[in-house]
């Protein structure tokens, strides 16, 4: 009985053994991954590639920025004036919306993002832009947002949305984007 046994033993032992062979002699050497491979290597789908995605792991179909963290709100068709600052009252209704949001559904930071179209000097533009994104900041701050969970910048017009040779391109590039930044 005994030897039987080691005779199936040695049997499926055999058996194992060129199962494992065929396995080895079919498999291919994994290939090291080239720098071009790996600069348009995608994880999170999100569009932005894995070497300038500051925020990796964004949830799938979320809008994001150029580094790959998910806007939140962009005011579309709550644009500013031209050389204007000013929040309208359909912006104030907008941002109440985003206060709850920031309130109730775990965003802890965010950055509040200024543009603006590129009518006039650059220099003018991107004051105007940081103005723009302080004034919902200030907004935000007196409906309940703290101040340190908020990041202000304004990137004037360097990141248009539409094209600057019409007038409704132009109006659709004066706006704020309000983006997620507790991932980073």
């Amino acid at each position: 009985m005994l030897l039987r046994l080691s005779g199936r033993l040695v049997a499926l032992l055999v058996m194992a053994a060129l199962t494992l062979v065929g396995c080895a002699t079919a498999k291919q050497t994994p290939q090291a991954a080239t720098p071009a491979a790996m600069a348009s290597a995608d994880a999170d789908g999100d569009g932005v590639t894995d070497d300038k995605d500051a925020c990796p792991g964004t949830r799938a179909g979320a809008r994001v920025d150029s580094k790959g963290c998910e806007i939140i709100l962009e005011l579309s068709g709550v644009n500013f004036a031209f050389d204007s600052a000013n929040l309208s009252p359909a912006a104030t209704a907008a941002l109440d919306s985003v206060v709850s949001r920031l309130q109730f559904h775990g965003v802890k930071r965010v950055e509040i993002a200024g543009h603006t179209d590129s009518t006039g000097p650059e220099s003018y533009n991107q004051q105007l832009s940081e103005r723009r994104a302080q004034a919902v900041a200030d907004y935000m701050e007196k409906n309940g947002i703290e101040w340190w969970r908020m990041n202000v910048v304004g990137h004037g017009e360097s990141q248009p949305v539409a094209s600057n040779d019409t007038r409704e391109g132009r109006a659709q590039n004066r706006r704020v984007q309000i983006i997620d930044l507790t991932a980073r």
